[in-house]
């Protein structure tokens, strides 16, 4: 399996995708009925060209698409693996390809599919919020999770004020030393 990152999405491509979302809703959300996954099945190819980053996970030997995620700045939009591959680490490679190559570190997921939800949370994913109704102003509440930063990045982060602070004290020591405070 390789991550391809899918510039071209062409018609033959997003059939495929769209296949592939069908097969993972259908296995995943339960609180959809037939009707509703249709309805919702016509706008996927728009979120699908819309997103701003769209990353596949391709079989290399027959070229076939296994799973996919779509980032937007820093969230993760999409993440749909062939539910007959579940359990292979497919969904963990895209979600690591989105958070460490595409800077995704925020997510929604619904919460009436706990299977995500608890994928999410077992890969470091905690919750943060929730909305009664999904982006539509359907009636399928939403959990808002983030990626929290790492104890190697709350470090450099601690190591970066540090030396800001330090170099702010320096500029005031300097400025006080100065008998003329006014000019400044």
């Amino acid at each position: 399996m390789r991550i391809a990152l899918v510039e071209d999405r062409t018609p033959e491509l997003v059939r495929e995708l769209v296949s592939v979302w069908r097969a993972s809703v259908e296995a995943t959300h339960d609180f959809l009925g037939p009707d509703d996954i249709d309805r919702i099945a016509g706008y996927v190819p728009e979120a699908l060209a819309g997103v701003g980053q769209l990353a596949v996970a391709v079989d290399e030997t027959t070229g076939a698409a296994l799973g996919f995620a779509g980032v937007d700045g820093d969230k993760l939009e999409m993440l749909f693996i062939d539910p007959s591959l579940r359990g292979r680490g497919i969904g963990r490679v895209l979600l690591t390809f989105a958070t460490t190559e595409l800077g995704a570190w925020q997510l929604d997921v619904n919460e009436q599919n706990p299977q995500a939800q608890g994928f999410y949370e077992h890969c470091g994913w905690r919750v943060i919020g929730r909305s009664e109704t999904d982006e539509q102003g359907e009636p399928y509440p939403i959990l808002h999770m983030e990626l929290p930063p790492t104890h190697a990045e709350l470090t450099e982060a601690k190591r970066q004020i540090d030396s800001t602070l330090h170099k702010l004290r320096a500029t005031l020591s300097t400025l006080e030393a100065k008998n003329e405070l006014v000019r400044y």
